[in-house]
Parts: C-alpha cells; sequence; structure tokens
C-alpha cells in the first residue's frame, strides 16, 4: 500500500520543477521524492511512476491519493528539512532562493580521447563539489579548462585524497541531496530514519585479510569486489573492534552458476571461545535460489542454524543486510525487513554473546564439500573466477579499545549502552514482527529447533519461546 502527494509552490529551478512528489511505502516506511512540474498530466505522472518506482517495488495492492498520518509526518518532515537546510547552508554552499547551488569541480577523475576523421576530443571526467563519485560527470577538457584552469593544477595525483576526504557528516550530506534535489532533476529515495545516511570508507575502515588482488576496492573506497579462483577465495575485515552495534552492508552475490561459493557477512571475536553472528550466503546451480544460512555462537557454540530463501533475485542487484547486535538481542534483517531473532536467554542457561568484542568480517571461498545440496554439487571452475560486490559498508556502533579496556559509548563493557541510539535498545514493534512472521513462514527452509532427528535428546531452551 502507498500514499502519493505533492509539496507544490516552491521556487522554480532551472530544469522547470516547481514540485516534489512524495511517495510513502506505509508497511516499509520507505520514501521516494520525485521532481515534478505542477502542471504535469496524469499520462506524465503515470510514465514517471512506472520509470522510477514500480521497477523498485513492483504494483502496490491499492494506492490512497490523499495524506493520513504517515504521509503528513513525511511531508511536514521534508518541508522542514528543506527550509532548515537551505538556512544553514545558504552561506556553506551558497543556495540561491530557487533551491538550487552553483557546482564548482573539485577534482578530475579520469580522461578519454575520441578519435574522430579529422580530429581528436579529448574529455575529462569531472567530480563536483557536494556531490557524490557517481554523479560525476564528462566534460569537455577544453571546456572545463578554460573555466576552471587551477583545477588541472590538481590532477589526478590527488583524486584519490580527494575522494578519501568525502565523507560528509549525516546531516549535510542529507541536505545537500534535499537542496540539490529540484536543481539536479534526479529522484531521491531513502528510508526515512531506518537507514544509514552515510557509508564507511574501505579504504579507511577495512584491511583486506586474504586473496591479494582478488579484493578490489573501487569507486573511491565505496565498494569492494571480491572474487574466487582455483587458487585462492578472498576477504577483509574491519579495522575496529565493536562491542554492540549496528552493522549494514549492501550486497550483489555471484551471479549465474555460484554451486559451491559461500559468500559471507558476519562478527566474529577471536579464540577457541569465540563469539559469532554470520550471514552466510550459500550459491547454487544458474536458476537454483541462494540459501541465507544465519547461525550465532557464544563461547565457541553454535548450532543455532536458521535457513531461508530470498524473495527476490540477490544477483541483480544490491541489497541490505543488516545485524542488529545489542545486549537484549540480536536482529538479522534484509532490506530493512527482519527475517530472525535471537533473543538474550541467559536466564534458561542458553549463552549469549555480549562480553566479546567483535570485528566485521566478509569474504567469498570455496566450500564446495557442503554449501549446495550437502556437497552434492561442486563447482564449475569452468566459470570462474566468481564475484560478489559489497558496497555502502557502514557501522552505528561502539568501538572497542583493547588497550584501554574501554568503549566509545561509556567507559566499560557493562557500561557500553549508555549513550542512547535506538540500536541499543531496538526490538520488534507489531508490524515488524507480523513481518518476520510472513519471512519465517513463507521463506524458512531450515530451523534447528525443529530438527528433531539432529537433537534428538532435545531442543535448546530457548526453543520453547515464542519466535516472534
Amino acid at each position: 500500500m502507498i500514499n502519493l502527494d505533492f509539496v507544490t509552490g516552491l521556487s522554480r529551478s532551472r530544469n522547470q520543477y516547481d514540485s516534489i512528489w512524495v511517495i510513502v511505502d506505509q508497511l516499509t516506511k520507505s520514501a521516494h521524492f520525485l521532481p515534478v512540474i505542477a502542471n504535469y498530466s496524469g499520462d506524465d505522472n503515470s510514465k514517471l511512476y512506472v520509470k522510477e518506482i514500480r521497477r523498485l517495488n513492483g504494483v502496490p495492492v491499492s494506492i490512497i491519493f490523499n495524506r493520513d498520518g504517515q504521509a503528513d509526518r513525511t511531508i511536514h518532515t521534508l518541508e522542514d528539512m528543506l527550509t532548515a537546510c537551505v538556512i544553514y547552508f545558504k552561506e556553506k554552499i551558497k543556495v540561491t532562493d530557487s533551491l538550487s547551488y552553483e557546482e564548482e569541480p573539485i577534482a578530475i577523475l579520469d580522461c578519454q580521447v575520441q578519435k574522430l576523421r579529422s580530429k581528436e576530443i579529448t574529455s575529462v571526467k569531472v567530480l563536483w563539489k557536494n556531490q557524490n563519485t557517481e554523479e560525476a560527470t564528462w566534460k569537455s577538457e577544453d571546456d572545463i579548462r578554460s573555466r576552471y584552469p587551477g583545477l588541472f593544477k590538481i590532477g589526478l595525483r590527488l583524486s584519490l585524497e580527494v575522494l578519501l576526504s568525502r565523507r560528509l557528516v549525516p546531516t549535510e550530506k542529507k541536505c545537500v541531496q534535499l537542496v540539490s534535489l529540484l536543481y539536479s532533476g534526479r529522484p531521491i529515495s531513502f528510508v526515512l530514519l531506518l537507514c544509514p545516511v552515510w557509508a564507511d570508507n574501505f579504504y579507511q575502515d577495512t584491511t583486506v585479510t586474504f586473496g591479494d588482488q582478488r579484493a578490489q576496492i573501487q569507486d573511491g573506497g565505496r565498494v569492494l569486489a571480491l572474487s574466487l579462483d582455483k587458487i585462492s577465495g578472498s576477504g577483509f575485515q574491519s579495522k575496529n573492534e565493536y562491542l554492540f552495534g549496528r552493522f549494514d552492508v549492501q550486497l550483489k552475490l555471484v551471479p549465474g552458476n555460484s554451486a559451491g561459493t559461500v559468500t559471507t557477512f558476519y562478527l566474529s571475536s577471536q579464540g577457541a571461545g569465540h563469539d559469532e553472528i554470520d550471514f552466510e550466503f550459500l550459491g547454487n546451480s544458474s536458476g537454483q535460489p541462494y540459501t541465507v544460512h544465519t547461525n550465532v555462537y557464544s563461547q565457541g557454540k553454535g548450532n543455532k542454524e536458521q535457513q531461508f530463501r530470498l524473495w527476490f533475485d540477490p544477483t541483480s542487484s544490491f541489497h541490505t543486510y543488516s545485524i542488529v547486535w545489542n545486549s537484549q538481542r540480536i536482529i538479522f534483517l534484509v532490506d530493512n525487513i527482519p527475517i530472525r531473532v535471537f533473543n538474550n536467554h541467559e536466564a534458561l542457561g542458553v549463552a549469549f554473546p555480549k562480553n566479546q568484542a567483535m570485528r566485521v568480517y566478509a569474504s567469498l571461498w570455496n566450500a564446495d564439500d557442503w554449501a549446495t545440496q550437502g556437497g552434492r554439487v561442486k563447482m564449475d571452475w569452468s566459470m570462474a573466477p566468481f564475484t560478489a560486490a559489497y558496497r555502502n559498508f557502514n557501522t552505528n556502533a561502539c568501538v572497542w579499545s583493547a588497550a584501554t579496556s574501554t568503549s566509545s559509548c561509556g567507559g566499560s563493557k557493562t557500561d557500553s549502552v549508555n549513550n542512547a541510539q535506538t540500536w541499543q535498545t531496538q526490538e520488534l514493534n507489531a508490524r515488524e514482527r507480523n513481518r518476520l512472521r510472513w519471512v519465517q513462514q513463507k521463506y524458512m527452509i531450515y530451523n534447528y529447533c525443529a530438527d528433531a532427528k539432529r537433537f534428538s535428546q532435545g531442543f535448546s531452551p530457548e526453543c520453547k519461546r515464542s519466535r516472534f
């Protein structure tokens, strides 16, 4: 179910946009903001909806054309943010009264030469201030050189430094996106109050652990691609250790025949009695679905597996996988939909990971002895190298210092939840419990709490408690 409404009466932009079409998904609370012109016809709006919204979310069950409470709050939030951003950034980014700003180039990322019959045309890829690398544009070298001669004194040598410094604080990045909405003519989509607004940088925040050149950091640190061949797989880990937090990454899995491959995103401490929280993606033959394998280890003991299919193709585009870990529970989410909750049942004698700091790990490796149909389907090495891509890695978490035994959220392990953050007390509301029930009833394919053959001596105590 979606709700549609318009914010009108805005100053006209260079592209003649004077309104924002607000589309809110009532289930996921995702909001899409499309720049439009007030006198667009119904046919114009329909084509825009199909182009920008239906391709992402499919066809809704129902459409509401007037505001309800949720849409009202979304629109009021948008209006407040636009107003605040114009006031706050008017001098900083030279915002005009028409909600646009003068673009300023800050680096040249690449160049190319197009050979014609009688001449050559040189173009340069320009990174603009207040925009990310995906928005870099190709321009005529002669034009850029005449308008911004100083830019060529910077050259390509400093491009990496510029990219690594592009870590805007959340408020600024959100404001720049909103203020530039009408100027750019590009639609913006994000989940209000749910999604991380900015991402960590793979150059600065991770270390390649194995695979050498099979792990490639791309797009100025925003993307990290892992590959697997007959010689080796590859992987990386976070530079920091954490004691509780929310951890997100967007992941596009190995396409085609991925049988035998395992792609991972997980938290783990070190040592024989380690703690671990796992997302593992088990590949399959072409046309067959991936298996999402989840597990929780505490003090070296696991055996808490639940497995799922996905309701989409995880190889065709990026999807967000998240782990929320606090002292009361662990929540596994896919595109912000909870698929599993592991609660703290220490009172029942069930160990729970809460005393060991963990790093974030990711890897792509060969597990054809067990990963696909119990090892019956092996790797097809003619398809190698196999590649999975990670992007928008984000850690909103308490950084643990082993040297001082202190947390960035408080003085000690027991104090590490002192600075209030949503994830620190996060639990499921009624709507999220319904989504969890939907996933587990339709897409769960294995639950350790239902495997009587494996646990013939009886199930673990938490299995007697409601999953929802």
